[in-house]
């Protein structure tokens, strides 16, 4: 189901004034994670954007690389942030740092709409 919704998002429900588009959650709730449209880059099996989460604890804004064969994801550049808006900018890591992509995460689901 939660496929299905991201594919409406990504497909049909996308505005062009629309920067963030939200994968899962509400920008009014504690819990949000969305991608960055604008700025998207495709090369040679990679996808290259920023994303940007919330959950009760904290606010991050980071810069990703998808690898789209190996199934992974690069955290290239992290932003953690003092409040829950993303505005108070508090610490930087950047750092890279390769992990595999969590099966049923709303970055596989993000991941699968990418890679094509």
């Amino acid at each position: 189901m939660s496929k299905l919704i991201l594919i409406c998002l990504i497909f049909f429900c996308n505005t062009a004034y629309a920067d963030w588009i939200v994968i899962t959650g509400h920008p009014k709730s504690d819990n949000e994670f969305s991608y960055h449209s604008k700025d998207i880059k495709v090369h040679e099996g990679k996808v290259g954007l920023w994303v940007r989460q919330k959950t009760v604890n904290e606010a991050t804004k980071s810069q990703i690389e998808i690898n789209c064969e190996q199934n992974t994801v690069t955290l290239l550049m992290v932003y953690f942030f003092n409040d829950r808006n993303w505005e108070e900018q508090g610490k930087l890591n950047d750092v890279p740092h390769t992990a595999q992509i969590p099966v049923g995460s709303d970055l596989a689901a993000l991941t699968t709409s990418l890679c094509k």
